[in-house]
């Protein structure tokens, strides 16, 4: 026989503005039950969805790098997406010692293309190309728990 409250998806709908305290009991998969007021529910569940559009849009971030150093190939030695305060820094390290004007402007133009893509309004990137030097002059700019490198081979692909 057929339960019409249990084959019906259901709405709970409550009221964050409400006038009376509300708790919330959440029964998750994994029966580790928790309550919390209506209101702290509420922001949990905004942070979640914010999370999961910011890591949407972290992915979208590293292909389109990826994309812009593959149509670069021959002039970037190595490349690191890394933390900076607010957002992220895009390190791109040339071949050479020698300013590239062209490439410059290049880069400038992919910081503008991100910050200015909706697709990317969480996203805060700074770029910095700097030229071909030491690894010890590179590691003042990189912390290695916190920056990830674009592998020349992944680029190819």
């Amino acid at each position: 026989m057929m339960d019409p409250i249990k084959d019906k998806p259901r709405t709970i709908q409550l009221d964050y503005y409400s006038e009376h305290e509300c708790k919330v009991v959440v029964k998750p998969k994994d029966h580790d039950v928790f309550m919390d007021s209506l209101q702290n529910v509420t922001t949990a569940c905004q942070l979640g969805n914010k999370s999961i559009k910011f890591f949407e849009q972290f992915r979208l971030l590293l292909q389109k790098l990826a994309q812009w150093l593959s149509q670069r190939r021959g002039l970037a030695r190595h490349a690191y997406i890394t933390l900076k305060e607010g957002g992220f820094l895009f390190i791109v390290v040339r071949l050479t010692a020698e300013y590239n004007r062209q490439f410059e402007d290049d880069l400038t133009k992919l910081d503008i293309e991100v910050a200015t893509d909706p697709e990317l309004d969480l996203v805060n990137l700074e770029v910095l190309a700097l030229p071909n030097g030491s690894t010890d002059s590179l590691r003042s700019f990189l912390d290695p728990d916190t920056t990830m490198e674009f592998s020349p081979r992944a680029e190819q692909d």
